[in-house]
């Protein structure tokens, strides 16, 4: 590595360069599916639904948690009633929002209307 670097260490830097902007372009492609904005949203211990419900999210995270389920809020459920749906991802959304714009007592709405078995139950595929 040394040896190569030492020689041509504009070819390595570009290398690094191409990968952090394939990196950041990978993280900002807008999920496409209700699975992949669950996915992004909500998937492991330290997902952005959970840092931002536990008032650990920064503004960023705020705004992107908002974006990710204004986004859940336009797609179709995989199964149950559409309708249904609609209404409780725009609660999802509206709620998230609110957080974002820093409104008092949205946290508390946030994870009211983030009870995952409330919508897995009835719109998620077994």
């Amino acid at each position: 590595c040394c040896g190569k670097f030492a020689k041509e260490p504009a070819k390595f830097i570009e290398k690094v360069e191409n990968f952090k902007k394939a990196e950041k372009k990978a993280e900002t492609k807008a999920p496409t599916s209700v699975k992949e904005v669950m996915a992004a949203a909500t998937k492991g211990k330290d997902s952005l639904f959970g840092k931002v419900s536990g008032g650990k999210g920064g503004d960023e995270e705020h705004k992107k948690l908002a974006e990710f389920y204004k986004l859940l809020a336009g797609f179709k459920p995989p199964q149950g009633d559409e309708a249904a749906f609609k209404i409780k991802t725009a609660a999802l959304a509206a709620a998230s929002q609110e957080v974002a714009d820093k409104k008092e007592g949205a946290l508390e709405k946030l994870k009211a209307a983030g009870n995952c078995k409330a919508c897995h139950e009835v719109f998620k595929p077994k």
